[in-house]
């Protein structure tokens, strides 16, 4: 009986990360994109991410729905991120034409875009299952034990998040404020994690 009460989903957290993913995911969207090529989009970032599946773990109890939660957090704030390229096909609005006159050709436009919008997203959705699966796990182990590397995996993430795009690109993308920003959210939150621990580990 113990085994499958712990198996049981925190049905209300798990909702409220999915929600919230989807939600995250169209604020992102709807960052304005910056005018230079060089220029770093402040909507991209993927620390946000990954910390989305690190809570949404967190808030279970078991480890199967912990990475069940991540992995549908991410998956969910990825298709809220790309959900406005669909709208924005299914109604036209990018040609200008008028807006369909029925529900019958929304759904005809809809469904002629949804291959190539499934295209566009596909890959992100693996990524956003694979990494919400790990951190979501790591959110969960975090969460029973304290950890210390469960803790540090997400925030190292977020502080080594530019030095990974200076591997990816080669140079580190402006605007430094930001990453300076991250940076230091990253190493915040990592001496919490050092502190919390220790702090547990006394009582």
């Amino acid at each position: 009986m113990e085994s499958l009460e712990i198996a049981r989903p925190r049905v209300v957290p798990f909702l409220a990360f999915v929600v919230g993913g989807f939600g995250y995911g169209v604020v992102a969207s709807r960052i304005p994109v910056p005018h230079g090529a060089t220029a770093f989009w402040a909507g991209n970032p993927s620390s946000p991410w990954l910390l989305l599946a690190f809570l949404a773990g967190w808030s279970q109890r078991s480890w199967l729905w912990a990475g069940l939660a991540g992995a549908l957090a991410d998956c969910a704030a990825i298709l809220g991120f790309y959900a406005e390229f669909l709208y924005f096909h299914a109604f036209d609005r990018t040609a200008g034409a008028p807006r369909p006159q029925s529900i019958a050709s929304l759904l005809t436009r809809t469904v002629d875009y949804l291959p190539s919008w499934l295209a566009v997203t596909a890959p992100w959705l693996e990524k956003a299952v694979a990494c919400g699966v790990v951190f979501g796990l790591a959110g969960w182990w975090w969460g029973r034990s304290r950890s210390l590397a469960a803790g540090a995996a997400v925030c190292l993430a977020v502080t080594l998040e530019p030095f990974a795009w200076f591997v990816y690109l080669g140079h580190v993308p402006r605007p430094y404020a930001l990453w300076l920003m991250e940076a230091v959210a990253g190493a915040v939150a990592l001496v919490w994690v050092v502190a919390s621990r220790r702090i547990g580990s006394a009582t």
